[in-house]
């Protein structure tokens, strides 16, 4: 096994046990204003049916999953992989192997993100889309300084 499979394994289990012990469901009434969407999509009335690309991740996945509350959390939890991601092989790319590891574990236990991704909102998932421009951004710049 690679180095890298091996560091993002460590990473990805660290990410997977967070969100499985600290496990929250839904929780609020945006949570369920979200859901209810979902169950009976319409055209977008207001800002938080404007969501689209969230509510119709959580549409896709009550579609192909069925309705429950692990279901729901699929788009933050997709938010907060690709903000895992990023911090990952971004920090590989700018720091080295350690660098990855670290900003890896680092953003495997946050605990903001740790409860968010684990609820029906559209937070860690806008989180993530900013992670990877982020660091986007920081590798193209690092580029451009050799």
């Amino acid at each position: 096994m690679s180095p890298t499979a091996r560091d993002a394994g460590i990473v990805l289990g660290a990410w997977l046990l967070f969100r499985a012990l600290f496990f929250e469901g839904m929780w609020g009434y945006d949570d369920l204003y979200h859901v209810n969407f979902a169950l009976d999509p319409q055209i977008p009335r207001d800002v938080w049916e404007g969501r689209l690309i969230f509510n119709g991740l959580l549409i896709a996945a009550d579609r192909v999953f069925g309705s429950n509350e692990v279901v729901w959390a699929f788009p933050a939890l997709l938010g907060s992989l690709m903000l895992l991601g990023s911090a990952f092989f971004g920090g590989r790319a700018l720091a080295g192997p350690a660098g990855g590891l670290l900003a890896g574990l680092l953003v495997a236990a946050l605990p903001e993100d740790v409860t968010l991704s684990t609820d029906p909102v559209s937070n860690p998932l806008a989180g993530g889309f900013s992670a990877i421009g982020t660091a986007l951004l920081l590798l193209g710049a690092e580029d451009r300084r050799r």
